[in-house]
Formats: C-alpha cells, sequence, structure tokens
C-alpha cells in the first residue's frame, strides 16, 4: 500500500510538473522576441540624453549643429574649425549672449549647458576673432584666415 501511495504522489508531481511546463511555453510564445525589443529599446531610449541644437554664425555662413547635453566647449569649438577647414584655431573663439544679456567667450574647458548660455532652441554661438596678432604676414600660414 506504501509503494501505491508513493506512485500516487509520483503521478500527480509529474502531471503537475507537466501543467507548469506547458504554462511556461505559453507564456514563452506571447514573448516574442521583437516585444522583448521593443521594451527594452524604449528603455534604452528614455535614457539617453536628448540632443541639443546649436546654431554657430560664421561671418558667411550659419552652421547647424547637434550636441549631447555633456559636451564641452572644446568639442563644439573643435567641431565648428574642422566644419569651416580652419587650421588656425588659435585666433578664434565662440561668443554667446549670456542670460543677463552680456556677451561672453565660451569657455572650453566646461560644458555648454552649464555656462550661462541663453536657453533657446537652437543655441546661439557667433564664430569671432578673439586674438588679434601684431604682425599679420608672419603669423598667418593659412589664406583662408585672411578671408573675410
Amino acid at each position: 500500500m506504501v509503494i501505491g501511495g508513493i506512485f500516487s504522489v509520483a503521478s500527480r508531481a509529474k502531471k503537475h510538473i507537466q501543467r507548469k511546463d506547458a504554462a511556461v511555453k505559453k507564456l514563452l510564445r506571447k514573448c516574442t522576441l521583437s516585444a522583448i525589443l521593443a521594451s527594452s529599446s524604449t528603455t534604452i531610449q528614455s535614457k539617453m540624453p536628448k540632443p541639443i541644437s546649436v546654431r554657430v554664425t560664421t561671418m558667411d555662413a550659419e552652421l547647424e549643429f547637434t550636441i549631447q547635453p555633456n559636451t564641452t566647449g572644446k568639442q563644439l569649438y573643435d567641431q565648428v574649425v574642422k566644419t569651416i577647414g580652419l587650421r588656425e584655431v588659435w585666433f578664434f573663439a565662440l561668443q554667446y549672449v549670456d542670460s543677463k544679456g552680456y556677451t561672453t567667450w565660451l569657455k572650453l574647458n566646461k560644458k555648454v549647458l552649464s555656462q550661462d548660455v541663453k536657453k533657446e532652441s537652437p543655441l546661439q554661438f557667433k564664430f569671432r576673432a578673439k586674438f588679434f596678432p601684431e604682425e599679420v604676414s608672419e603669423e598667418i600660414i593659412q589664406d583662408i584666415t585672411l578671408v573675410g
């Protein structure tokens, strides 16, 4: 009788496990790969920082860029001079109007958004000469620097 009882318990346990396995398989069918990817991409997108639009006005063009919230002044400046093809970068800088209305030079070692740039979209900067050499012919090596 004991052996019969053990087989009965074992048989019920086996049927219970089979029902659980069937339920798990059914659940797995509902969780398709596309559903999993859709939920994970939503999570990834919500954690990605929102890009910021920037407009840089030069003497003869308006340049549009998109930067990340942690972009430094140097990274933005490097992007500008690379876009216009300027090698003599030490004479120039980016200016902006701060929240009080003062014209200010962008600090290269700080994040763009941590500076007091007027919060508008796009952020506005001007590409300007910051340093003027005493003897231009000795200092300038690239003709594009003199154009204007």
